[in-house]
């Protein structure tokens, strides 16, 4: 290709890549409009994304075709792959873009580029702060023509969107838009499910759930004065929801899901075994909407839908999404002749954001939820023959349990790009008020006694939790592109809980207890990145927390503080290969455990992105009320063998001092293909289970299960058809087992059976 000169800039056209080579591009652009107009525009810039273009935990082939000239220039610096003594070569093009600039930089040179100054340009942290999964998004472009020539011809380039966290010094795993709805991820506990040392045990009642990451838990009664936190922190578009039972929701209308694993300095209060980050859409810069509805077994509705756009172009935009579900359930009750585990749920998300100028920008989010399903639905081992976790029995209750669940949250966030950094403040405001109520001793009649015990049981049980939380946190980073990054901020947080927990023996009531708290919470955090080298990366965390909690009517209090640190190093031996460590402190609220932890991993791609293998190993140590060590091992793996093709699988151990070993597995295989104009998608998900212990005394155990799931959706246009099952094995499993000898027998909680659906989808 002869060289030329491009426009104004006065840079040189170099030579293009050769024919099936690569090239390698860092992206950044001048503000976050220009983010979403490459996201979501049409003309001028046309593309397909079978992945959402925010992250991908492997590479991706996206085809984008944009068309030039007119109004906005992009700079490139390309190398060539494959070739020795291959020389870097600058070329310039115009293009339309929304008006606002967008920058391709090559990822281990920053050239200076005479047409822009850098305020114009967002830099690598700011766009780290904007979409807080993506630090940096790497690109591999593909030169499908040997020349490039001014005109208003289209042209084609093949990308491929590298995952952001294979970047991370961290073990971690994502799902983007895309594989949310191809692994049809509804709810928390199915994506759970597909990550390596975590677990979620359900007990019985909407939101009352035991949520465990590499062996570390909630202790106590979590609506009790003495309650620890869950030991994950829960993030959901950037508000924390440090109540368990603010957890447990209908997910719809997301953009991406990350699970971060090992201390997380800045990410919460209770980010002592990792991190969930939820994120859901933005609204966008065109009109786009979705309308879906699904039909499953037993009377099973849904509807789900999507709309935004903007209200006035480029200055006050809009999305709305909402969900509704309801279905008969799938569990009999024996003894009233009747499915127990009914559910109904309504959710509606609004988001406004507003644009006055190119550096400040507000955005306004209100969610409003209403469930209700069934509850206490436990079977009961009543003699000793019976009493095994692999004796499937349907419950008996003569109590039809349920529970129900409102609530609302609102969120103000202002965010303003200076050129010393990104300010950032939000405001948020949570209400949930959730009831449950049924039969406390899960047997059909006063006559039948529990084998061992005198005990004449005719238990009714009734449960109230109001939890109203206001939080604040102010956030200021670094968006200089140097060698020194740094995040620092403010938290603080009240929240008052008022949990009421009765029982009644026929008519009459036995027991009422009432408990009230206030709860007051600060914090101080602040992370610094510092660039060594190119290839060598250093990172350091730290946060503190002070807590004070008052029980009312008495106005005990309670105050506790609680530090979390982290130290971290990182060596990029190849562009394609990561080596890290990391030394983690930090204690769980309110902080009489201390743990901490060592950890080493690497994350590394092989063959062209068609080969991504992850793992990491750590050790534990937690002391304070207890002492005990725990080590592990995860390991993930993506294959690409075949066009279309891709097997992935993980795998996870936490052995600690009692010599047992707790093991995860998740083994996937998706395949996308085309029969004319309609496009296919077919995923198929595979949860092993092995042997799991209910109680360390005795030895009681469930023997191993295996989950199977799979979805195909079929895609034509802008219609879409899907095809869906769960547990398609129909394996009868216990979610929880409690095996209780104070009341002479144990109970356990029924999984699901094998449930089979449709849904149709029209995108506008």
């Amino acid at each position: 290709m002869d060289k030329a000169t491009a426009g104004s800039a006065g840079l040189k056209i170099g030579s293009s890549a050769p024919e099936g080579h690569f090239v390698h591009y860092n992206l950044y652009f001048r503000h976050y409009r220009a983010l979403q107009a490459l996201q979501y525009r049409k003309p001028p810039l046309q593309h397909e994304f079978p992945n959402s273009f925010l992250f991908d935990e492997g590479a991706i082939r996206v085809r984008m075709t944009w068309q030039t000239p007119e109004k906005v220039r992009a700079c490139f610096v390309k190398r060539n792959f494959g070739c020795k003594g291959g020389k870097i070569g600058l070329f310039s093009r115009k293009f339309s873009l929304n008006s606002s600039l967008f920058c391709l930089e090559f990822a281990k040179k920053q050239p200076r580029f005479p047409a822009f100054s850098r305020r114009n340009l967002l830099t690598k942290q700011a766009l780290k702060r904007l979409l807080p999964v993506s630090a940096l998004i790497l690109c591999v472009f593909q030169i499908m023509t040997n020349s490039v020539r001014a005109g208003t011809t289209l042209k084609e380039v093949e990308v491929y969107w590298p995952g952001t966290l294979q970047r991370e010094p961290m073990p971690a795993t994502g799902f983007d838009a895309h594989n949310v709805r191809a692994a049809g991820i509804e709810d928390t506990r199915d994506f759970i499910e597909l990550t390596p040392n975590v677990t979620l045990d359900d007990e019985g009642t909407l939101d009352s759930t035991f949520l465990t990451i590499r062996g570390i838990t909630r202790g106590d009664d979590a609506d009790s004065p003495t309650a620890t936190d869950i030991p994950i922190a829960i993030i959901i578009d950037g508000v924390p929801q440090n109540h368990h039972r603010l957890f447990r929701r209908k997910l719809f209308d997301v953009s991406r899901i990350e699970i971060s694993k090992g201390v997380q300095g800045v990410r919460g209060r209770n980010a002592m075994g990792g991190a969930i980050h939820i994120t859901t859409k933005d609204p966008t810069h065109e009109p786009e909407g979705y309308l879906e509805a699904g039909i499953f077994q037993n009377k099973g509705r849904t509807v789900r839908g999507a709309m935004g756009g903007p209200i006035i172009d480029n200055v006050l935009l809009y999305r709305l999404a909402g969900t509704y579900e309801e279905g008969d359930g799938r569990i009999d009750n024996g003894f009233l002749g009747r499915k127990v585990d009914f559910r109904d749920d309504e959710n509606l998300r609004a988001k406004l954001r507003f644009l006055p100028t190119d550096v400040l920008s507000l955005d306004f989010v209100y969610n409003t939820y209403r469930s209700e399903k069934g509850a206490f639905y436990d079977s009961v081992f009543t003699d000793s023959e019976s009493r095994n976790s692999d004796t499937f029995l349907e419950p008996t209750s003569n109590v039809p349990g349920h529970s129900r669940r409102r609530g609302n949250d609102f969120t103000l966030k202002m965010a303003a790009d200076f050129e010393i950094g990104m300010l950032t403040l939000r405001r948020t405001r949570t209400d949930m008020d959730e009831t449950s109520f049924g039969d406390g001793d899960f047997l059909p009649d006063a006559s039948i006694t529990y084998e061992g015990t005198t005990h004449d049981l005719d238990y009714t049980n009734a449960q109230n939790t109001e939890v109203k939380t206001i939080a604040h946190e102010l956030g200021w980073s670094s968006n200089e592109e140097n060698r020194f990054h740094w995040t620092a901020g403010w938290f603080r947080e009240k929240t008052r809980r008022k949990a009421t927990d009765s029982q009644a023996k026929g008519e009459e009531l036995v027991s009422d207890s009432d408990s009230k708290s206030e709860d007051r919470h600060q914090a101080l955090f602040a992370e610094i990145d510092y660039d060594v080298t190119e290839r060598l990366k250093s990172s350091g965390s730290l946060r503190h927390d002070r807590y004070d909690r008052k029980q009312l009517p008495s106005g005990d209090r309670a105050y506790s503080s609680a530090r979390k640190a982290r130290l971290a190093l990182s060596y990029q031996l190849t562009d394609n290969n990561l080596l890290y460590a990391s030394y983690g402190v930090s204690s769980q609220q309110p902080g009489r455990t201390v743990q901490k932890t060592y950890e080493v991993g690497s994350k590394n791609s092989f063959f062209g992105q068609r080969l991504t293998l992850n793992g990491s190993g750590y050790l534990s140590r937690a002391f304070g009320s207890t002492d005990v060590m725990t080590k592990g091992f995860e390991w993930n793996t993506t294959v690409r063998l075949l066009d279309g093709w891709e097997l992935f699988g993980g795998m996870g151990l936490t052995s600690n001092t009692t010599a047992d070993t707790l093991r995860t597995y998740n083994l996937g295989a998706s395949y996308r293909f085309s029969i004319g104009s309609t496009k296919g998608d077919f995923r198929l998900d595979v949860v092993p289970r092995e042997k799991t212990y209910w109680n360390k005394e005795d030895g009681e155990y469930q023997e191993p299960i295996t989950l199977c799931n799979a979805k195909l959706t079929l895609t034509r246009g802008n219609f879409q058809l899907a095809f869906w099952g769960k547990n398609l094995l129909d394996e009868a499993y216990y979610d929880s087992f409690n095996d209780d000898r104070s009341w002479g027998t144990g109970t356990g909680l029924l999984g699901q059976p094998r449930t089979i659906g449709m849904d149709a989808r029209y995108d506008f």
